[in-house]
């Protein structure tokens, strides 16, 4: 009976020790790290590849170094023209420091996320729409910059911020549309007065070329008449030239 408790008991330990070998052994993919704490303090960061941690004595948090994108929900921005309008990005981010991303801040994820959601609603708040609207290149990277500049102490680097939609209510989108119309038909009444000063300033050339030969504007003259009898079914009425009347008058008379 002794014997077969003894038995027993080595049979347990040595279970329990195969057990705490195989649990010490982890292995860290190629985007992992993994933050090593030796009874409560860091110790350093490992990996990729096999990592031993004594169990009770060392723990391991582990890291994805891999781009993450966030998606930031919609926010309502007062823009500095006062319209109102909800606004969401998208972030892309990644880990480069291990060690401050998990010491220097609880969830740096999380954080990230609130610290997107204020600055998006702070930058776009300095803008009128007009530039939320057609500058949004210049905006992601003021975006970038400024949560690039905040998170750096986290261990974290902001790669892209991409303003997604700019959302209007019904009233603004008529009101832009009305705008955008009243500009299309300023911009046609400009072509048409261009094209008519351009016509007036070739008529009056012209009118200049035909002026020195007077032979010249008779020809004209009948050319059009021309062109305008064409049409058989059209009463034309037109002017008898003063200069052919005067010709006639200054005839002599016959014999």
């Amino acid at each position: 009976m002794f014997l077969s408790s003894l038995q027993f008991g080595v049979g347990a330990l040595l279970i329990l020790a195969i057990v705490i070998v195989v649990s010490a052994f982890r292995i860290l993919r190629e985007y992992e790290r993994g933050v090593v704490f030796l009874l409560g303090r860091f110790w350093r960061v490992k990996g990729p590849g096999l990592v031993i941690i004594v169990p009770g004595v060392m723990q391991m948090v582990r890291v994805d170094l891999r781009v993450r994108t966030l998606d930031v929900p919609s926010q309502d921005v007062i823009s500095r023209d006062n319209v109102s309008v909800k606004v969401n990005a998208i972030v892309f981010f990644r880990v480069v420091d291990p060690q401050r991303a998990i010491i220097q801040v609880e969830q740096f994820l999380v954080a990230t996320s609130q610290l997107a959601q204020t600055t998006l609603r702070a930058v776009l708040g300095k803008h009128e729409l007009d530039e939320m609207l057609a500058e949004r290149e210049r905006l992601n990277l003021d975006i970038q910059r400024i949560l690039d500049a905040q998170t750096d102490a986290w261990g974290i680097k902001v790669t892209t911020v991409e303003i997604k939609h700019v959302d209007l209510n019904d009233s603004m989108v008529r009101a832009i549309a009305r705008q955008a119309e009243a500009e299309r038909e300023r911009r046609a009444k400009v072509i048409h007065a261009e094209g008519e000063r351009q016509a007036a300033a070739t008529l009056l050339e012209a009118a200049q070329m035909l002026a020195r030969q007077p032979e010249a504007m008779q020809l004209r003259y009948l050319q059009t008449l021309t062109q305008v009898a064409g049409d058989r079914g059209t009463t034309i009425l037109f002017p008898l030239p003063t200069d052919l009347l005067r010709a006639f008058a200054n005839k002599p008379p016959a014999g």
